[in-house]
């Protein structure tokens, strides 16, 4: 049944006292590729995408991590959520990139003037969804989250 299922999460926030930190630093994207096949019950996540761009950690850090992954089997695809163009092209520039995930919803319409464009001119597939602040009514995007 696994062959007819395609698995996509995110990673790179850590829950700390009630309040979500960015961190993808290397070590912990290993832990959560490792935690997520365990308790998915599976050697392969098929989309792999980093929740937020980690202002502590250099992009290139992140994305060598996430190649490395796609090298050894364990994601067969790389994506991003909540980055701007200039920011892939940083991820791009050491890495593979697959896919990218903007909010996007009839409130927060913004990359149909940066995302989208980069997206279609780089050939990125686009999973566009309903975003987090339009669940809990907060522009989380404009005022980001906090810091480790």
């Amino acid at each position: 049944m696994r062959d007819q299922v395609q698995i996509a999460t995110k990673m790179g926030l850590e829950w700390k006292g009630g309040a979500v930190f960015r961190d993808s630093r290397p070590t912990r994207i290993r832990r959560e590729i490792e935690d997520s096949l365990r308790r998915l019950r599976t050697d392969v996540v098929d989309l792999y995408q980093v929740h937020w761009p980690d202002l502590e950690t250099p992009i290139a850090d992140t994305a060598r991590t996430l190649e490395d992954l796609h090298r050894e089997g364990k994601i067969r695809a790389i994506g991003v959520s909540n980055f701007s163009p200039a920011q892939m092209d940083v991820f791009r520039a050491t890495a593979r990139l697959d896919a990218v995930r903007p909010p996007y919803n009839l409130f927060e319409r913004e990359i149909e003037a940066d995302v989208l464009p980069y997206a279609n001119r780089t050939g990125l597939t686009r999973a566009l969804g309903r975003s987090e602040s339009a669940r809990n009514g907060s522009d989380r995007r404009r005022r980001g989250l906090a810091r480790r």
